[in-house]
Protein backbone atom coordinates (compact mmCIF):
# COMPACT_ATOMS: atom_id res chain seq x y z
CA UNK A 1 0.00 0.00 0.00
CA UNK A 2 3.13 2.63 1.07
CA UNK A 3 4.40 1.32 -2.48
CA UNK A 4 1.21 2.72 -4.58
CA UNK A 5 1.04 6.21 -2.63
CA UNK A 6 4.54 6.73 -3.41
CA UNK A 7 4.20 5.81 -7.04
CA UNK A 8 1.10 8.42 -6.67
CA UNK A 9 2.91 10.74 -5.23
CA UNK A 10 6.38 10.50 -7.62
CA UNK A 11 3.75 10.63 -11.17
CA UNK A 12 3.86 14.44 -12.61
CA UNK A 13 0.31 15.92 -12.91
CA UNK A 14 -1.12 17.02 -16.02
CA UNK A 15 -0.45 20.61 -17.71
CA UNK A 16 -2.96 22.80 -16.58
CA UNK A 17 -3.99 23.04 -20.13
CA UNK A 18 -4.73 19.04 -20.63
CA UNK A 19 -7.79 20.26 -17.53
CA UNK A 20 -11.12 20.34 -19.13
CA UNK A 21 -12.66 22.65 -16.31
CA UNK A 22 -9.50 25.60 -17.19
CA UNK A 23 -11.28 25.86 -20.28
CA UNK A 24 -14.97 25.80 -18.90
CA UNK A 25 -13.33 28.52 -16.50
CA UNK A 26 -12.33 30.23 -19.24
CA UNK A 27 -15.10 30.15 -21.65
CA UNK A 28 -16.90 33.00 -20.49
CA UNK A 29 -14.61 35.97 -20.58
CA UNK A 30 -13.05 34.27 -24.08
CA UNK A 31 -16.91 35.02 -24.94
CA UNK A 32 -17.22 38.47 -23.77
CA UNK A 33 -14.27 39.80 -25.66
CA UNK A 34 -15.13 37.87 -29.12
CA UNK A 35 -18.67 39.84 -28.71
CA UNK A 36 -17.78 43.04 -27.62
CA UNK A 37 -15.33 43.19 -30.82
CA UNK A 38 -18.08 42.04 -32.95
CA UNK A 39 -20.17 44.71 -31.80
CA UNK A 40 -17.34 47.21 -32.09
CA UNK A 41 -17.21 46.32 -35.59
CA UNK A 42 -21.27 46.56 -36.43
CA UNK A 43 -21.45 49.79 -34.54
CA UNK A 44 -17.96 51.15 -36.64
CA UNK A 45 -19.57 49.83 -40.05
CA UNK A 46 -22.96 51.23 -39.73
CA UNK A 47 -23.70 54.56 -38.33
CA UNK A 48 -26.71 55.38 -37.32
CA UNK A 49 -28.49 57.51 -39.96
CA UNK A 50 -30.88 59.09 -37.11
CA UNK A 51 -28.32 61.01 -35.68
CA UNK A 52 -28.46 64.86 -36.92
CA UNK A 53 -26.44 67.86 -35.58
CA UNK A 54 -27.82 70.51 -37.76
CA UNK A 55 -30.48 71.87 -35.73
CA UNK A 56 -30.93 75.14 -37.19
CA UNK A 57 -31.57 73.16 -40.72
CA UNK A 58 -34.14 71.13 -39.03
CA UNK A 59 -35.57 74.22 -37.42
CA UNK A 60 -35.87 75.90 -40.93
CA UNK A 61 -37.48 72.26 -42.48
CA UNK A 62 -39.88 72.29 -40.16
CA UNK A 63 -41.09 75.63 -40.97
CA UNK A 64 -40.79 75.07 -44.87
CA UNK A 65 -43.12 72.18 -44.03
CA UNK A 66 -45.98 73.70 -42.08
CA UNK A 67 -46.51 76.56 -44.87
CA UNK A 68 -46.92 73.61 -47.41
CA UNK A 69 -49.25 72.07 -44.68
CA UNK A 70 -51.04 75.09 -44.56
CA UNK A 71 -51.26 75.54 -48.05
CA UNK A 72 -52.76 72.32 -48.43
CA UNK A 73 -55.62 73.35 -46.28
CA UNK A 74 -56.29 76.55 -47.89
CA UNK A 75 -56.53 74.54 -51.02
CA UNK A 76 -58.33 72.02 -49.49
CA UNK A 77 -56.07 68.98 -51.20
CA UNK A 78 -56.98 65.77 -50.60
CA UNK A 79 -55.32 62.37 -52.86
CA UNK A 80 -56.17 59.27 -52.55
CA UNK A 81 -53.75 56.38 -53.75
CA UNK A 82 -54.29 52.87 -55.06
CA UNK A 83 -50.59 51.30 -54.51
CA UNK A 84 -50.15 47.75 -56.31
CA UNK A 85 -46.90 45.73 -54.99
CA UNK A 86 -45.60 43.19 -57.23
CA UNK A 87 -42.01 41.61 -58.08
CA UNK A 88 -41.83 44.09 -61.03
CA UNK A 89 -41.87 46.89 -58.30
CA UNK A 90 -44.93 49.14 -57.17
CA UNK A 91 -47.71 51.09 -59.40
CA UNK A 92 -49.39 53.81 -57.77
CA UNK A 93 -52.30 55.55 -59.20
CA UNK A 94 -53.20 59.05 -57.09
CA UNK A 95 -56.70 61.14 -57.64
CA UNK A 96 -55.99 64.77 -56.38
CA UNK A 97 -58.99 66.67 -55.39
CA UNK A 98 -59.57 69.25 -56.08
CA UNK A 99 -59.18 69.34 -59.78
CA UNK A 100 -58.40 72.60 -59.94
CA UNK A 101 -55.64 72.76 -57.52
CA UNK A 102 -52.69 74.11 -59.57
CA UNK A 103 -49.59 71.25 -60.44
CA UNK A 104 -47.54 70.44 -63.29
CA UNK A 105 -46.28 67.46 -61.81
CA UNK A 106 -46.21 65.71 -59.00
CA UNK A 107 -43.51 63.51 -57.03
CA UNK A 108 -44.36 60.75 -54.75
CA UNK A 109 -42.01 59.81 -52.15
CA UNK A 110 -42.01 56.70 -49.99
CA UNK A 111 -39.83 57.11 -47.05
CA UNK A 112 -39.12 54.26 -44.57
CA UNK A 113 -39.07 55.34 -40.83
CA UNK A 114 -35.69 53.95 -40.00
CA UNK A 115 -33.61 52.98 -43.21
CA UNK A 116 -32.93 55.70 -45.80
CA UNK A 117 -31.35 53.24 -47.96
CA UNK A 118 -35.24 51.94 -48.65
CA UNK A 119 -36.40 55.26 -49.31
CA UNK A 120 -37.86 55.37 -52.69
CA UNK A 121 -39.46 58.08 -55.31
CA UNK A 122 -42.11 58.09 -57.97
CA UNK A 123 -42.59 61.10 -60.40
CA UNK A 124 -46.91 60.95 -61.34
CA UNK A 125 -47.64 61.28 -64.74
CA UNK A 126 -51.07 62.31 -66.24
CA UNK A 127 -53.00 59.70 -67.00
CA UNK A 128 -55.43 60.62 -69.13
CA UNK A 129 -58.51 60.47 -66.96
CA UNK A 130 -58.31 63.29 -64.55
CA UNK A 131 -55.32 60.70 -62.18
CA UNK A 132 -51.97 60.21 -62.04
CA UNK A 133 -49.71 57.61 -62.22
CA UNK A 134 -46.33 56.23 -61.36
CA UNK A 135 -43.67 53.42 -60.78
CA UNK A 136 -41.42 52.89 -58.27
CA UNK A 137 -38.61 50.84 -59.21
CA UNK A 138 -38.55 48.20 -56.08
CA UNK A 139 -40.92 46.27 -54.32
CA UNK A 140 -42.36 48.07 -50.83
CA UNK A 141 -43.27 46.00 -48.14
CA UNK A 142 -43.95 46.84 -44.29
CA UNK A 143 -44.37 50.42 -43.25
CA UNK A 144 -43.91 53.87 -44.70
CA UNK A 145 -44.57 57.54 -44.64
CA UNK A 146 -45.66 58.90 -47.62
CA UNK A 147 -45.27 62.29 -49.04
CA UNK A 148 -47.63 63.77 -51.97
CA UNK A 149 -45.93 66.98 -53.28
CA UNK A 150 -46.65 69.05 -56.54
CA UNK A 151 -43.07 69.51 -58.64
CA UNK A 152 -43.64 73.37 -57.83
CA UNK A 153 -43.18 72.32 -54.30
CA UNK A 154 -46.13 74.62 -52.89
CA UNK A 155 -48.28 72.16 -50.91
CA UNK A 156 -47.50 68.81 -49.03
CA UNK A 157 -49.95 66.14 -48.30
CA UNK A 158 -48.58 63.41 -45.74
CA UNK A 159 -49.68 59.84 -44.40
CA UNK A 160 -48.73 56.81 -43.32
CA UNK A 161 -48.84 53.42 -45.61
CA UNK A 162 -48.54 49.82 -44.00
CA UNK A 163 -49.42 47.75 -46.52
CA UNK A 164 -53.08 48.62 -47.27
CA UNK A 165 -54.04 48.75 -50.82
CA UNK A 166 -55.89 51.87 -50.68
CA UNK A 167 -54.52 55.46 -48.49
CA UNK A 168 -56.40 58.59 -48.17
CA UNK A 169 -53.83 61.54 -47.98
CA UNK A 170 -55.10 64.48 -45.95
CA UNK A 171 -53.83 67.64 -44.76
CA UNK A 172 -53.08 67.77 -41.19
CA UNK A 173 -54.84 69.45 -38.32
CA UNK A 174 -52.51 72.79 -38.01
CA UNK A 175 -54.87 73.69 -34.91
CA UNK A 176 -52.83 71.26 -32.77
CA UNK A 177 -49.55 71.47 -34.48
CA UNK A 178 -49.24 75.54 -34.78
CA UNK A 179 -46.16 77.37 -33.50
CA UNK A 180 -47.36 80.80 -34.01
Amino acid sequence: MEIMQQQVADRPGRPWYRHYWVWLVMLPPFGSIVAGFTLLFHALASPNPLVVDDYSRIVRYTEQRLERDREAVRLGVTAELDIRTSERGTEVAVLVAPLSVPMDGLQLRFVHPTLDTLDQAAALLPDGAGGWIGQLPMPVAGRYYLQLAPAGVSWRLAGEWQGERSVVLRPPDLVAIDVR
